[in-house]
């Protein structure tokens, strides 16, 4: 039972990591973390309870409004937050593929996995180098060309903000994405744990991508069958049992629920008093 406690603190440790790499991105000043962490524990829960992740959009509209901030630049820099999960799950596959040997139905995953390393790498390699001469050639035209021609380019300047950003403290914001990785990776380990489950270390790492890629899909509320699935795919590789891949994933599945509901139903009754204010004022 402790080893679930532990995953349940992992998963805390995950939000709060989380929290602040996306207030760390978007460069507000320091006394806006708590904003962040807020948004961020509401929206984890919405995730879980609403289906199509509509979580996201809760945590970029709590920002918008309790932070009074411009809407596409929130939109915007919630979008990189997330963006950068999917260059530490794709940085993880990468990195176990000289290590595990996937069966020929879960070879798409590496592919895909090295696909998506290579053009967010790339794209953050290409803005960086030319971010001065997009700056210049979008600020010579006029915001005369239309509506859709202003939010692109208020989109392409906000990006080069961030990724100058992010070049301005390259070794914290790789630190930040360890630990994102490795809070997500002892959560998954501490279920093993609880179970007696003597693994590898790397099936941690393979479950933890295959779930990652799977919550990519349109999910259920709770993401039912997801980690259902995840489970049965990554430790049948390893002679794990139907059922008991099935009940791993009931467990985790469990205290994630836990985290999530608990931590941002306090975080909602938190900021009610806020919002009510807010929606008086205007």
């Amino acid at each position: 039972f402790e080893h679930l406690i532990f995953g349940c603190l992992s998963i805390l440790a995950s939000i709060l990591v989380r929290s602040f790499r996306w207030w760390k991105i978007s460069a507000y000043p320091k006394n806006e973390l708590h904003l962040f962490i807020k948004a961020a524990f509401i929206g984890y829960m919405g995730n879980f309870l609403i289906p199509f992740r509509a979580g996201e959009l809760i945590r970029i509209w709590v920002v918008y409004k309790l932070g009074k901030k411009n809407a596409i630049k929130i939109t915007l820099l919630s979008i990189t937050d997330r963006a950068t999960d999917f260059l530490i799950i794709s940085s993880v596959m990468v990195l176990i593929i000289p290590f595990v040997e996937l069966p020929e139905k879960l070879e798409p995953i590496k592919f895909f996995s090295i696909i998506v390393f290579i053009i967010l790498i790339s794209a953050t390699t290409i803005g960086f180098l030319y971010k001065n001469s997009l700056r210049i050639y979008l600020n010579s035209y006029s915001n005369d060309g239309g509506k859709i021609f202003r939010f692109l380019k208020k989109l392409i300047l906000n990006s080069i903000e961030i990724i100058e950003t992010l070049s301005k403290a390259p070794i914290s914001f790789l630190f930040i994405f360890f630990l994102v990785a490795l809070f997500d990776m002892l959560s998954i380990w501490f279920v093993m744990l609880s179970l007696g489950w003597e693994l590898p270390l790397i099936s941690v790492a393979l479950y933890l991508v295959i779930m990652s890629f799977a919550s990519i899909l349109p999910a259920t509320p709770g993401y039912i069958g997801l980690y259902q699935i995840s489970a049965i795919v990554t430790f049948g590789l390893y002679n794990i049992g139907v059922n008991e891949a099935f009940a791993y994933s009931i467990l985790l599945q469990g205290i994630t629920a836990f985290s999530y509901l608990t931590f941002g139903s306090f975080t909602l009754l938190l900021i009610t008093p806020s919002i009510i204010k807010s929606y008086r004022n205007s």
